[in-house]
Formats: structure tokens, sequence, C-alpha cells
């Protein structure tokens, strides 16, 4: 659970690095393992580090490659690693390190805005691209990650949190009242809003991309659009999601400390540990 804060001044005046620096050290807990700022010109990015994999305890974030002009801030998990290395190595874009941050940043370089798409894990990242003067930003596909951002058409703005961004004196503290009436009511059905009227959510499964014309929004994955699996058996599908299954718990252990797993009592919590044991 690392953090991120960035700036990126549309009408290009400098980044205030003190406004940057109050965005990141307002979650302090996000970041007990060191906090850093970058800074160049109209953009800034700033990262918390928790470390949390072996991997991350090498990782020095934001992630600056200067030779390919790209700055990543990474709050997440790349779960894909192997299979993602290699197919950084077949196009070319050989990985510098083994650690997450790396691999996503080489995945940007790789397939630009359909890099998301290439990543398993639990992601939200910001990732300024100098030759495109651009700022890419993405979230994995099931939202765990979180992201928030603020844009008034000068200033754009995001962050882990939502109070992050109440740093900047142009945010609105004003209420979405229609937002704050669907949750009262269970009935939430807009995935972008947040309970500040100025304050939006970028969508799991969705990436924006910011530059001087502003905001675009996409959405990079579908469950939908997925190829159907055919079997012959009962058997076969359980075995191929025993395979899936074991492989996602054995991402989740990937740990620079003790795993430990909370029960229920029932067959979720159950299952996932009587797997964790096995591996």
């Amino acid at each position: 659970m690392s953090g991120i804060a960035v700036i990126h001044n549309l009408d290009g005046r400098p980044v205030d690095r003190g406004l940057l620096s109050r965005m990141i050290e307002a979650a302090p807990y996000r970041g007990p393992d060191g906090i850093h700022v970058w800074t160049d010109g109209p953009v800034g990015l700033a990262h918390a580090m928790m470390c949390t994999t072996v991997e991350s305890l090498r990782e020095s974030q934001p992630l600056v490659d200067g030779d390919a002009g790209l700055v990543l801030t990474l709050d997440g998990r790349v779960d894909n690693r192997e299979e993602l290395s290699a197919l950084l190595t077949a196009k070319g874009c050989r990985p510098r390190d083994d650690t997450d941050a790396e691999l996503v940043l080489r995945a940007y370089e790789c397939w630009g805005e359909d890099s998301p798409a290439k990543i398993i894990g639990d992601f939200a990242y910001a990732l300024w691209d100098a030759r495109r003067r651009q700022l890419f930003c993405a979230r994995d596909v099931l939202g765990v990650k979180p992201l928030y951002y603020f844009c008034d058409g000068t200033i754009f703005l995001a962050a882990s949190e939502l109070h992050q961004l109440m740093a900047c004196s142009r945010v609105s503290h004003e209420l979405n009242e229609g937002q704050i009436a669907e949750y009262l009511s269970a009935e939430l059905r807009n995935r972008d809003e947040t309970f500040y009227a100025d304050i939006r959510r970028l969508p799991g499964a969705h990436f924006l991309a910011v530059d001087s014309a502003g905001v675009r929004l996409n959405r990079y994955y579908d469950l939908r659009s997925t190829a159907d699996l055919h079997y012959a058996n009962d058997g076969e599908y359980a075995e191929h999601f025993r395979e899936i299954f074991r492989e996602s718990v054995r991402c989740c252990m990937r740990s620079n400390a003790p795993v430990a797993a909370t029960l229920s009592g029932g067959l979720d919590s159950s299952s996932l540990l009587g797997m964790a044991a096995s591996i």
C-alpha cells in the first residue's frame, strides 16, 4: 500500500513543489519506507514507499528513465512478472532489473496506451511521457488500488486518496449530493463520481491520458470481450480453475514478511488458506 501524488499544470506553469509535498505527506502511513518528490517544469510526481515484496526493497520511486523520457510512480503489484518480462524481452524492451515499477515502465515504453491490458495484478500508477508531453494514468481491472483526480482546465491533480487533493486550494469542498444519495440507498451507479463535486475516481479497467487538450478517458479491458472456454467434461473445467486459483494465491504470497490469513469460516477464506498451506 504505497501512495502516489501527481501535478500537471496544463498551462505550462512550473509545479509548486510545496503543494506536491503536502499532497504526498497527507497520507504518511503509506510511506513508512520513504517519501520522494520529482518535478520537471509543469509536471511533478511523488511517491510514498511501503515495501511489501523482496523486489520492492530495491525500488526507487518515482522511477526515472532519462533516455526514454519516462517517469513513473506506482502503487501496486505485478503478478504476471515472468510472462510480462518474457514479452518485453521478445519485443526488445529488456527490463533493467526485476522490480515491478521497472516492468510497468517498460510495458508502457513497449506498448504505450495498450500496456495496462498486459499487466495482471493490483495497481494504480501515473507515468509522465516527456516525448509526447503526456501524463498517463491507469488502474487495475478490478479497481483494487484507488486513484482520484481533479482537473479544472489549467491544472490536473491525482492521488491515492481523496483527501490528498484537498491540499490544493482550487479543489472545492462542495458535496456531491447525488452520489451521497446513491450511497445511502445502497444503489451506487456512478463508477467515477465521489462525495465531492469536483473530484473524480478513475474507474477500474480504465486509463486516462492528460495533455494540453485536456483529459481523455478510455476503458482498456472488458470481461465480455474475452473468449469462451470449452472443455469435454466438468473435471477439465475444475482442473483449469485449480491451476488459475493456485497461481493467483502464489502471486499474493510474494512478500518480504510472513503472510497471514483471516478466516471467516466460509468456503472462500478456507480455500485460500488451504491453497496457501499447500504452496
